[in-house]
């Protein structure tokens, strides 16, 4: 059983939300937490959003999650496991 914390970071969030969204529903059984977020401070029209999760579940499964995502346009992964 592997621990990984992960980081998405979405450059566009009305166009790449719906799809990071379906993946991440299909990756639901290793996602222990998640958290979304995005920086209002930089006015209402700001499309970037950040989304952190901890996954635990093997290793496969979890490199299959980040090969999804990052073969997303407008979508970045970046991770690092605990164990």
């Amino acid at each position: 059983m592997n621990d990984v914390i992960m980081a998405v970071i979405i450059d566009k969030r009305s166009t790449a939300a719906p799809t990071v969204q379906q993946i991440l529903t299909t990756y639901g059984d290793i996602i222990n937490f998640r958290l979304g977020f995005h920086d209002l401070h930089q006015g209402e029209t700001n499309e970037n959003g950040q989304i952190l999760l901890q996954l635990r579940g093997e290793a496969a499964r979890i490199d299959q999650l980040t090969k999804e995502l990052s073969a997303l346009d407008l979508v970045k992964v970046k991770s690092m496991s605990l164990d």
